[in-house]
């Protein structure tokens, strides 16, 4: 049986379990903000445990990769310059769906990613509208 993770994905606060609906079912909510999980599968991404570093992925030039990294996720050109240049993880320490949410920022831009560990669920294909 997987764990359920122990913080909100979205805001870093406290996660609980809630009642469930019925037997096999698992529900999630952040004691903080409005994120929510259901699933009657508890070997799906919001119940992965593990933790993940997300690199970059591209066959651009890295001032072009820089740039599309920057317009993306909404973070300094400088910062990812530096991120890039020293093959640095993009995010470090952060849950499946926050991969996922990356994954499919970044699938437009084409740009992909890969993680350590490596990913175990399917990522939105490169080019891709996420």
């Amino acid at each position: 049986m997987t764990t359920p993770p122990r913080v909100c994905p979205e805001c870093g606060a406290a996660v609980r379990e809630l009642p469930r609906p019925s037997e096999g079912s698992v529900l999630l909510a952040c004691s903080r903000c409005p994120w929510r999980a259901a699933s009657t599968n508890r070997h799906a991404p919001p119940f992965d445990p593990q933790r993940y570093s997300v690199f970059a992925v591209a066959t651009m030039p890295a001032r072009l990769l820089v740039v599309k990294l920057a317009m993306a996720l909404g973070r300094p050109a400088r910062e990812l310059s530096g991120t890039v240049a020293g093959d640095r993880p993009l995010a470090e320490d952060v849950h499946a769906v926050e991969v996922l949410r990356i994954a499919g920022l970044l699938a437009p831009c084409r740009i992909g990613l890969r993680t350590e560990p490596p990913f175990p669920w399917p990522v939105p294909e490169v080019g891709s509208r996420g």
